[in-house]
């Protein structure tokens, strides 16, 4: 018999928004403790229309990652943490840590980062942590990004069935000509 791990629990520190890698959608994240007052990242919401994993992401986990990647930096140093999940989500909590100041582009080539100091960051958790911040979440996250409702209930006998498309069929006697 296998016992029931509880989720660890993540105070809500911080709430935002940024754009993804190439602009063309928006980003939700979220910035949490848990309580050991270790910092996690997720992905909360994309107005487009890539799937990806809300799970938390400890910036410990993220850090080690991109200490161990080759250089220069892509978000594929953050590969081996999303193993089995969506392909997006490393993408997208590498725009987090852009927006967030952890990395920022390279100056001589645009399309690869180097990992900035923490000092900052560190400062504003260090404050929202001391301040026992914890932001609420008024419905459930899912890997598109949309809040999942109940289902609606239908009555099948309101249904209107739709109108076929495309010519109507011929009746046998007009198909077949002498």
């Amino acid at each position: 018999m296998s016992q029931d791990v509880a989720a660890p629990i993540i105070r809500i520190l911080k709430t935002a928004t940024c754009s993804n890698l190439t602009n063309k959608s928006t980003l939700g994240y979220h910035i949490g403790c848990n309580d050991q007052s270790e910092i996690c990242f997720r992905i909360s919401s994309n107005s487009g229309g890539g799937y990806f994993s809300t799970n938390w992401i400890p910036l410990k986990a993220i850090l080690s990652a991109m200490e161990q990647a080759p250089k220069p930096l892509t978000s594929f140093a953050l590969m081996p943490l999303f193993a089995g999940k969506s392909i997006n989500t490393q993408s997208f909590l590498w725009a987090t840590l852009l927006a967030e100041g952890l990395v920022q582009r390279d100056a001589e080539n645009p399309r690869v980062y180097v990992a900035c100091p923490l000092d900052a960051f560190q400062a504003e958790m260090d404050l929202l942590i001391a301040s026992d911040t914890n932001l609420p979440v008024p419905a459930q996250i899912t890997g598109k990004g949309v809040i999942k409702n109940k289902r609606l209930v239908v009555d099948p006998a309101t249904l209107i069935k739709p109108r076929s498309r495309g010519r109507p069929k011929k009746s046998k006697s007009a198909a077949t000509k002498p």
